[in-house]
């Protein structure tokens, strides 16, 4: 989003304040700490942004921690989007299967990058599960869109990932 761009988005009140425009429906930024550097006391929330990388192509977001350090996430329908760690055989078989449903996908909006590592909006296992996946040093805390197992060999990729961007 340009400058010009931006400047006919601002609304200015009769004491000259400067307030944020509605950017739940028009790009008020490239990125959500772009949102945030120019209208910092926006909230966490669904904001639309337009990377230059995109051509002027605007999309939602979801701006997480705008109070501080504003990531940009893609929501995500959880039903859809997961991985799971089997536990069908092995040292973790007493485990029980594990499914990480994730509501939301970090995305770095200027380069269309998605951080499969972050787990922010993952689903977390049961405390016996924690519990047992420590004691049996099973890894299982799982990346967006991948599959894992503890199953009988160092290739058994029992598990299921899915992804479902639509």
């Amino acid at each position: 989003i340009t400058n010009a761009q931006l400047a006919k988005l601002l609304f200015i009140n009769d004491d000259n304040d400067t307030t944020a425009p509605d950017c739940t429906t028009k790009a008020c930024g490239q990125t959500c700490a772009h949102i945030h550097k120019l209208f910092p006391g926006l909230p966490d929330g669904n904001y639309m942004v337009a990377p230059t990388i995109l051509s002027g192509i605007e999309f939602s977001v979801y701006c997480h921690n705008m109070a501080s350090v504003p990531s940009d996430y893609l929501r995500l329908n959880a039903k859809a989007n997961f991985s799971t760690f089997a536990t069908t055989s092995g040292r973790c078989a007493k485990c029980l299967d594990y499914t990480s449903y994730f509501s939301a996908v970090r995305i770095y909006p200027t380069t269309l990058v998605i951080d499969t590592s972050d787990r922010t909006f993952a689903s977390q296992p049961t405390e016996f599960q924690k519990v047992c996946f420590i004691e049996f040093k099973c890894d299982a805390y799982l990346s967006y869109a991948s599959a894992g197992s503890c199953g009988k060999g160092e290739a058994d990729m029992t598990g299921t990932g899915n992804v479902d961007l639509t």
